[in-house]
């Protein structure tokens, strides 16, 4: 919202300059979080891409990058990019519709000239398990 009016803002260049494709419009299962630092940077996972605005959506950088954003909750500051939890080597298990083991990582963002800095997933458990619908 811009001036008291909602503006529609499209990061679909920026997608398709990383080589990722962007969910359909009628796709109301697409995956995303969207997330804001105390400094207004804006994150946002948008199919296998984190989009990062430093400038509240006047322009966006992409990285290929196919995680979980850190969820702001409550009056917890954020001071820089949030954590992203990466899930890996899914496979499912018998009858079990949503349980599936995983390798599980985080990445912690810096920010940096030139955008953002996503580093080394940091290994939390290669024997992590998932209980969580459309994996």
């Amino acid at each position: 919202m811009r001036d008291g009016k909602w503006i529609i803002l499209s990061c679909v260049d920026v997608l398709n300059s990383i080589k990722v494709k962007a969910p359909k419009k009628d796709d109301t299962q697409a995956r995303g979080e969207l997330v804001f630092d105390d400094a207004d940077g804006l994150y946002a996972t948008i199919g296998e891409a984190l989009v990062y605005s430093p400038d509240l959506g006047k322009t966006f950088q992409a990285y290929p990058c196919s995680g979980f954003l850190e969820v702001r909750s409550g009056h917890n500051k954020l001071t820089g990019p949030p954590a992203i939890i990466l899930k890996t080597d899914m496979t499912r298990i018998a009858n079990s519709e949503w349980a599936r083991p995983c390798t599980l990582s985080v990445l912690i963002p810096t920010k940096t000239a030139d955008g953002l800095a996503l580093g080394e997933p940091i290994l939390i458990s290669e024997r992590g398990i998932t209980i969580t619908p459309g994996l």
